[in-house]
């Protein structure tokens, strides 16, 4: 990874994740993350960007891990044809791609995916690299972007995961990833059973599962017309499914299938408290009773949907911040900021209210604009907030500089 990609004074402190929420961010990253570079205007300039996209029940899963992380938008899409309504979280600001990818060289993702995330890390060193032109940049990150739908077909098997992954980040990354592709079912009878279905070109990701754990089968799918090549993993022994549900409770999914997960796992207990002895009538009624509210579990719930963001908004509040945290910091009060009328926070010349050519000239712009958030009721004006600088009283009649 490039040197000028290294979070610090220009792009903001890295993001600090415990093992947990970094492993379970890289899980569900792998299931259902989306890493893009894309063109913009036509191909004049390009952008990185990586987002996901979850059913909009599952929105609290998005936001926790925006609150975590301190990165990106979390946003609603409305429902289309006859999906349901979706929940998405976007990162696609320089200093924001910066971060996320140098987070994730510590967390890695243990999938197909993890070329993708080397492809785009190395566009966005290429995007926020100040040292290159504009048309070269183009034509690199225009390189990757080919490269990278390239590397998506599925011809192109990944490398084999790495084998010095500490438990405890395979347990998480688990987590995360099952929170995105897992399924817990059960037999008519009511016997539990375990399943990840992904392409045939992500089998490695199953079988580093299988061997790390020790747990569950194969199953593989010829394409068909309908339907590309699948690769399953199924936990159905209730030997191995009771050594998952060990698995689980140190590092269990979260969302929707945290409460699949709750019946799922009373289904294997009760399983394995009769075991292989004849079942009585209460021992099926009490299982009947567990698989129709596992099957409750997948059922939409509907909810308030999440407006879309509005940039505006964003700037504003990242403004309103920018400057409470610097009144603090020379001295001024901390009370509730205001904006002023536009006829008292714009400086005035010759008693006329300057226009935006005449304000630099007139009185500086920082200094004004600071004063447009000045605490209400303090009577503080922009040049006591700010460190001294000579201002012009009266400049006469404000015109453009001229050039020659």
């Amino acid at each position: 990874m490039s040197r000028r990609m290294t979070p610090g004074r220009r792009y903001g402190r890295p993001i600090v994740l415990n093992a947990s929420e970094g492993g379970f961010l890289a899980g569900l990253l792998a299931g259902d993350g989306t890493f893009n570079i894309g063109p913009n205007n036509g191909g004049q300039s390009w952008h990185c960007r990586c987002s996901i996209k979850l059913r909009s029940d599952d929105a609290p899963v998005l936001q926790q891990l925006r609150a975590a992380t301190g990165l990106g938008t979390v946003f609603g899409v409305p429902a289309r044809a006859g999906s349901k309504p979706q929940t998405g979280w976007r990162i696609g600001r320089q200093h924001e791609c910066v971060r996320l990818a140098s987070a994730l060289t510590r967390y890695p993702l243990l999938n197909k995916k993890a070329g993708d995330l080397a492809i785009w890390a190395q566009a966005v060193a290429v995007w926020t690299d100040p040292t290159i032109d504009a048309r070269r940049r183009c034509a690199r990150m225009k390189a990757l972007a080919h490269r990278l739908a390239a590397y998506r077909s599925m011809s192109v098997w990944p490398d084999n995961p790495p084998v010095d992954i500490s438990p405890r980040h395979v347990a998480a990354f688990l987590a995360g990833f099952v929170t995105a592709e897992g399924h817990f079912g059960a037999s008519p009878s009511g016997h539990p059973i375990f399943r990840i279905n992904l392409r045939q070109d992500d089998e490695p990701i199953l079988t580093f599962l299988r061997r790390f754990y020790g747990l569950g089968w194969f199953d593989f799918r010829t394409p068909t017309p309908s339907a590309s090549a699948r690769a399953s993993w199924h936990v159905t022994k209730l030997e191995d499914v009771e050594r998952l549900v060990r698995v689980f409770d140190g590092e269990p999914p979260r969302g929707r299938k945290a409460a699949a997960y709750r019946v799922w796992r009373a289904l294997a207990l009760e399983a394995a408290r009769t075991g292989g002895r004849r079942r009585t009538e209460p021992d099926r009624e009490r299982r009947e009773q567990l698989v129709q509210a596992l099957r409750s579990t997948r059922t939409y719930v509907d909810g308030p949907l999440i407006p879309p963001p509005r940039r505006r908004d964003e700037r504003r509040i990242r403004c309103r911040a920018a400057l409470t945290a610097w009144a603090e910091l020379v001295g001024t009060s901390p009370s509730p900021l205001r904006p002023t009328p536009r006829s008292e926070r714009r400086p005035t010349l010759n008693g006329r209210i300057a226009t935006r050519w005449q304000e630099p000239s007139g009185a500086g712009v920082w200094h004004w604009r600071l004063a447009a958030c000045r605490p209400s009721g303090h009577s503080t004006n922009a040049g006591s907030l700010a460190p001294s600088r000579p201002v012009a009283q009266d400049v006469g009649p404000a015109t453009r500089r001229s050039k020659t």
